[in-house]
């Protein structure tokens, strides 16, 4: 559907539906396969509290796919400018990560028990579309827990939490009726992105589900991912959001790499022998998406030079005049500093602290 200059909806092309259901849950976990899902999810928060305090924010489950002797991944720092070989428990983890202030006051780590559920059924999708031959085997209880994992995946990571950062801190300095609110602590950023990853990502999967699935094969096992897996093809000014993304990226393996596409075939999945060019798609979009580390094969990393990379995702804001008022748009950009350009209206006031987010 698109809307006309008149306002007026008109139908452009059909698709058949292959699922037999609608794969939409309206943002509402309270019916079906997210109904189950929520259930563990919200089982969690009565367990005792995890004695781990290192949390992995991208699955060691999802990593191992990379590995050659099961116990280790050959990575690049885009900061130090190093390319070495880290242990499964020391890629992509952090101290505390999923430490939250709970309702009583006391901070926990039961987030971290939260996510281990999402992460026993990422393993089994990504095993399952590693080895699927015939798209037909897909229920349509697999593709809606393949679009809340993607969502999942895209939420919940260090970069994300950086990007939270920066926008808290501009909205922050701007004030509300004249008053400045205290910057967050470290716990408090943690519960406010654990907070929004978990209440958005059903919105965010019914994206994800809204589009074409394809699974892109290169035999020669030349995908890459990163500490941010989950990444849309980069346009020159701005990252398109995952509805107007043409394409979002999740490699599952260093021979495979899940496409969402917006254009619908009426399949449950088609199949693909990724070509140079989709190859060096996935590359550029892992490469300039990542937060800090790229993760591969050691032929999956040939050719990426080496060397610090200044340029990353950093926080695009634009306002613009609007009546009595502006309008604020936040997005996504790759360059080495967040991307802030405001009206001539003085109502919003520039943030010069937001380069500590970089």
């Amino acid at each position: 559907m698109t809307e006309s200059p008149t306002g007026d909806w008109q139908l452009i092309s059909t698709a058949r539906n292959p699922w037999g259901k609608v794969p939409i849950t309206g943002g509402d976990p309270r019916s079906g396969v997210a109904r189950e899902r929520l259930d563990e999810l919200m089982a969690q928060a009565h367990q005792p509290d995890p004695p781990s305090r290192r949390h992995h924010y991208v699955p060691k489950s999802y990593m191992k796919y990379w590995s050659e002797d099961g116990k280790r991944v050959h990575t690049i720092d885009t900061i130090l400018g190093h390319r070495r070989l880290v242990g499964l428990r020391d890629a992509c983890v952090a101290e505390n990560f999923y430490r939250v202030v709970g309702v009583d006051g006391t901070p926990h780590n039961r987030v971290e028990l939260m996510y281990a559920v999402l992460d026993r059924e990422l393993a089994r999708i990504q095993a399952m579309l590693c080895r699927l031959t015939d798209p037909e085997q897909l229920t349509f209880e697999d593709f809606m827990s393949l679009g809340l994992l993607v969502s999942v995946q895209r939420g919940r990571t260090s970069q994300m939490r950086r990007q939270l950062a920066a926008q808290g801190e501009w909205w922050r300095r701007q004030g509300v009726n004249g008053q400045k609110t205290e910057a967050l602590t470290a716990i408090q950023l943690a519960g406010s992105h654990t907070e929004s990853a978990f209440t958005g990502m059903y919105d965010a999967a019914d994206v994800m589900t809204g589009k074409q699935l394809e699974i892109w094969i290169d035999p020669k096992g030349r995908f890459i991912t990163s500490d941010a897996p989950v990444q849309t093809t980069l346009i020159p000014e701005r990252r398109p959001g995952l509805l107007d993304a043409p394409r979002i990226w999740w490699s599952i393996s260093p021979e495979r790499a899940v496409c969402l596409v917006n254009t619908l075939t009426g399949n449950k999945a088609d199949m693909r022998t990724a070509s140079v060019k989709q190859l060096d798609e996935v590359r550029t979009a892992m490469i300039r998406g990542r937060e800090r580390v790229i993760i591969g094969t050691e032929r999956g990393l040939h050719g990426i030079p080496l060397g610090p990379l200044p340029k990353r995702t950093q926080m695009r804001l634009r306002c613009t005049p609007h009546g009595t008022g502006c309008l604020v748009e936040i997005a996504e950009t790759y360059a080495s500093a967040p991307d802030v350009r405001l009206c001539s209206s003085g109502i919003h006031t520039d943030v010069p602290g937001v380069v500590a987010f970089a």
